[in-house]
């Protein structure tokens, strides 16, 4: 029987009509022969517009996880306004009770407001003189008062330089100039990220 089991199947059917081999075994002419064939996944098999549609419905089942969290929030953003109404409420009536203590604050804080109107008046009137004791001594710039310290900063200018633009409409400049520009630009990687919007309809 081993001899069969190294033979192949064209050497099977040539030994002849015979029903027996050399070694005493019969020979089949026919067999019956159950043959199953297993079905394996393989993604790679799967097109590119099978793909994306599958990653289409991952995204939009994150979609719906967002907007979930968002018709809670409007719950609970209901519940807080009516918190804050019956606060409100409350606020008031305590507001009603301290007349007398509400006045005082709001005349403090008014008071405050016109001390901070002067403070800005007294800025004004200084700047010319800091500016002229500067003009006469360069090293006279700063002036102390106690706890009060002012430093006159002289007029310069803001520059401003729109880098994106340049590499983008100056590209062969650029390239060629890198040693000598690159120094100078301030270049960050920016994430990708999503925006997300909600519609009030």
């Amino acid at each position: 029987m081993e001899e069969f089991k190294q033979m192949s199947l064209d050497d099977l059917l040539n030994i002849g009509s015979s029903n027996t081999s050399s070694v005493g075994e019969p020979v089949y002419e026919n067999a019956d022969v159950e043959v199953s064939v297993k079905k394996e996944e393989v993604n790679d098999n799967m097109s590119l517009l099978e793909v994306a549609e599958i990653n289409r419905k991952e995204a939009m089942g994150q979609l719906a996880k967002y907007e979930e969290c968002e018709n809670k929030l409007n719950t609970l953003g209901e519940e807080m306004l009516e918190l804050q109404e019956k606060l409100d409420v409350l606020i008031s009536k305590i507001k009603v009770d301290n007349k007398e203590l509400i006045d005082k604050i709001n005349s403090i804080s008014d008071e405050m407001e016109a001390t901070r109107a002067i403070q800005e008046k007294v800025k004004e009137d200084l700047l010319p003189l800091q500016r002229k004791a500067y003009q006469f001594n360069p090293e006279d710039k700063t002036l102390k008062y106690n706890k009060i310290q002012s430093t006159y900063v002289a007029e310069s200018e803001k520059n401003k330089f729109d880098l994106k633009k340049f590499r983008e409409e100056q590209k062969e400049f650029w390239k060629e100039h890198l040693d000598i520009l690159l120094p100078y630009a301030e270049i960050t990687s920016v994430a990708d990220y999503l925006k997300i919007t909600i519609s009030k309809r």
